[in-house]
């Protein structure tokens, strides 16, 4: 049966373990169901702002390994121009035991190593040239792939069900740019207001559906990160743009149009 207890603390009633302990519970159990099946990844905040040399990252909410970790006032980290990409991320330590709690701490640094799936969890990457500015804002969806002095956000991990899916500030821009184009396919037009209804937080068996229609693929197995889901949504832009998708697989590679 589901049922619900909560304390009730009044003046003179003596105060019991049992009603610490249904306190204690309360948010925890509430936790933990509602990140079952959740994956790692952003879940809020953290958003990105440049200003005085460096990135700001903002509070936010991140889920690893099945707990949550939160940051509460906003982490600045000074950025200087390397001859090499570099990698904002968090850096996740071991979980220490103590007396009376149970800690776990991630720390954000900023080094030109490769992110560590295994212990870390990249916020963004960028080339950054000497004496120019960082980018945070992108112009258009495909901006969101330049390399030099722009935030890319095409490898960061958004938690989602299962599995973790792209940032939702680049679906939104895929949405907009969808629009405007003004597809009649049923499916670019239920993708698109589904995907601003849902402020860009698309589960990634749903986008890879969509590419799989749209692009004729026979198989998913080549989809299986965001950046490849951002390639073929990018390819997607571009050929209706160019009207291609009214002509079958077959035809189109006859033509030569590059499919991926």
């Amino acid at each position: 049966m589901f049922y619900y207890v909560l304390p009730e603390f009044g003046n003179k009633r003596l105060l019991r373990a049992e009603m610490l302990e249904q306190l204690r519970d309360y948010p925890k159990n509430i936790v933990k169901l509602t990140l079952e099946d959740v994956s790692d990844g952003i879940l809020s905040g953290g958003n990105l702002s440049w200003d005085n040399g460096g990135l700001t990252v903002s509070s936010g909410m991140l889920c690893w390994k099945g707990r949550l970790y939160f940051q509460e006032k906003p982490c600045f980290i000074p950025c200087e121009p390397a001859n090499d990409m570099q990698y904002l991320k968090v850096r996740f330590a071991d979980e220490r035991r103590e007396i009376d709690q149970v800690k776990g701490t991630g720390e954000i640094v900023l080094e030109t190593k490769v992110t560590d799936s295994v212990f870390e969890l990249e916020l963004c990457r960028f080339f950054l040239q000497e004496g120019a500015r960082l980018r945070v804002r992108h112009e258009n969806f495909e901006d969101f792939s330049t390399k030099y002095d722009t935030v890319n956000l095409l490898y960061t991990p958004y938690a989602a069900q299962g599995e973790s899916t792209m940032a939702p500030a680049i679906l939104k821009q895929y949405a907009k740019e969808l629009l405007e184009l003004k597809s009649e396919n049923i499916y670019d037009v239920s993708f698109a207001m589904n995907t601003l209804a849902m402020e860009g937080n698309i589960p990634a068996t749903c986008i890879r559906e969509y590419l799989k229609t749209r692009l004729e693929m026979l198989s998913l197995e080549k989809l299986s990160r965001t950046d490849e889901y951002y390639k073929n949504l990018l390819l997607l832009l571009h050929r209706l743009r160019r009207g291609d998708m009214g002509m079958s697989r077959q035809i189109q590679e006859r033509r030569g149009i590059k499919l991926i």
